[in-house]
């Protein structure tokens, strides 16, 4: 849960080639022009998507982001000037939580209904009306027009949460990860309604059995995780597989769901980030939760690590990861000074070589005054992925941590204290050559800077979709 409090801005680019990421600083086409930027208003760490493609109202996004009294919510059109350019005008905001979970906040977006109108919206904040006790939930059936009023000030069975992430799987169920910050589960609970009710995914001992996404075989690193987002692999329908039918499920197709968290390697690791002295946090370790059975159990695998002696941190901020239409994995990382991501073809079995996207900070130690986190990415295409970061001065105090804010296609964003650009890079990689690490993926495009200030308090930088 971040304090910091920013502006939600967003800016938007012509439709580009494809979407990818890329690793070398080679030759790159010019960046895009951009849209003049739109604030919409108060918030941190702003979760922001896109509704599929024939909904009734076709907004260019839908952005949710918390703001300490309650979490606001804006809906954004993207309208074609004469002159054939385009420009964003954002709604009013509205508080799906009614003012009792300005702690973070996310929002996901169901498939397309039968009727072909809007998908489900599902909204969670966390509860700002007691110590990270609980999730608010709202669902909007009108694509952001509305919510359901009153919203459900209580949507788990559990208390003491943090750092919500979700992901539908259909039209109804939708999945909802959190941190539980008392025991350090990864926990997953599933709503068969589109975001308003949950229940908790348990173990054959009911609901105290509480389920968790890292695994016995990894439990020695529960006490020392970042958690990541989730997605969901639509392209590969578990053959068979259903979620219970109503009127206790939705009876919806299962697709494979995979989340990322940061751990440590080994016990040992684990028992040094305990110390009362430690200096550093040992998440040197990418993980990949997957399930194939609607959340009811996971498996984790390692995705990628680098040595304890190196101290980088995987995990600033947070460990993402993304799925194209194919259900071509990417996940991408930061420790501070490198944004670098790897990619997978077999459902996470194997993973390429990373590859560094930012063109700065290539030696073992950051440039002076450079600093590059908080990555996201988007899948696009089968092999095409956009990925968007932020870049900027760092501190001789903290020459890691300086820049604090995430691009806004990203789904969060925050404060930065000193000027921070927001870079993008599209790219696309030949199926038969990238995946195995032999070459690098190819540039498609790259725009440095998404807004025409730099970031400060009070104001966030955003890349393209």
């Amino acid at each position: 849960m971040q304090a910091l409090i920013a502006a939600a801005v967003l800016a938007a680019a012509p439709a580009s080639a494809g979407f990818g990421s890329a690793a070398a600083a080679s030759a790159v086409p010019s960046p895009p022009s951009w849209t003049p930027p739109l604030s919409l208003g108060a918030g941190a760490e702003p979760s922001i998507r896109t509704l599929p493609a024939g909904s009734l109202d076709q907004q260019a996004a839908v952005v949710s982001a918390p703001a300490g009294t309650g979490s606001n919510f804006w809906y954004v059109d993207e309208l074609r000037n004469a002159d054939g350019s385009y420009r964003l005008k954002g709604s009013a905001p509205q508080q799906p939580d009614l003012g009792t979970g300005g702690g973070d906040s996310e929002i996901s977006i169901g498939k397309l209904p039968a009727n072909g109108k809007c998908p489900a919206i599902a909204y969670t904040g966390l509860h700002n009306i007691d110590l990270l006790d609980n999730f608010t939930a709202a669902r909007s059936d009108t694509c952001g027009e509305s919510f359901t009023n009153p919203p459900n000030l209580y949507a788990t069975q559990n208390t003491l949460t943090d750092r919500q992430w979700q992901s539908f799987d259909g039209v109804k169920t939708n999945h909802l990860i959190y941190h539980k910050v008392d025991t350090g589960q990864i926990v997953d609970s599933v709503s068969y309604d589109g975001g308003f009710t949950y229940l908790t995914q348990a173990g054959p001992a009911g609901l105290a059995a509480i389920g968790s996404l890292i695994d016995p075989t990894h439990a020695y690193t529960q006490p020392q995780v970042k958690i990541g987002n989730i997605v969901t692999d639509y392209a590969h329908p578990v053959v068979g597989a259903h979620y219970p039918a109503a009127p206790v499920g939705s009876g919806e197709q299962i697709h494979p769901l995979y989340a990322i968290f940061a751990g440590t390697a080994n016990a040992t690791e684990t028992a040094m980030s305990q110390l009362p002295n430690a200096t550093y946090d040992y998440l040197d370790t990418l993980y990949l939760a997957t399930s194939r059975d609607g959340g009811r159990t996971w498996t984790d695998s390692k995705i990628f690590s680098v040595p304890a002696a190196s101290h980088r941190e995987l995990d600033l901020v947070f460990p993402v990861i993304a799925i194209d239409s194919g259900g071509g994995l990417y996940a991408a990382y930061s420790d501070g000074f490198k944004v670098s991501y790897v990619s997978s073809t077999s459902h996470g079995a194997r993973w390429t070589r990373p590859f560094q996207i930012n063109a700065d900070n290539r030696g073992t130690t950051p440039d002076k005054g450079r600093a590059d986190l908080f990555p996201w990415l988007v899948g696009g295409a089968p092999g095409k992925v956009d990925v968007v970061w932020y870049h900027g001065p760092t501190t001789p105090r903290s020459p890691r941590s300086s820049t604090r804010a995430r691009c806004a296609t990203t789904g969060r964003s925050a404060g930065s204290p000193g000027p921070a650009t927001a870079l993008c890079w599209t790219s696309s990689r030949s199926p038969s050559t990238a995946w195995a690490g032999r070459t690098s993926p190819t540039p498609v495009t790259s725009a440095h800077r998404a807004t025409p200030a730099p970031s400060t308090p009070g104001r966030t930088a955003a890349c393209p979709r």
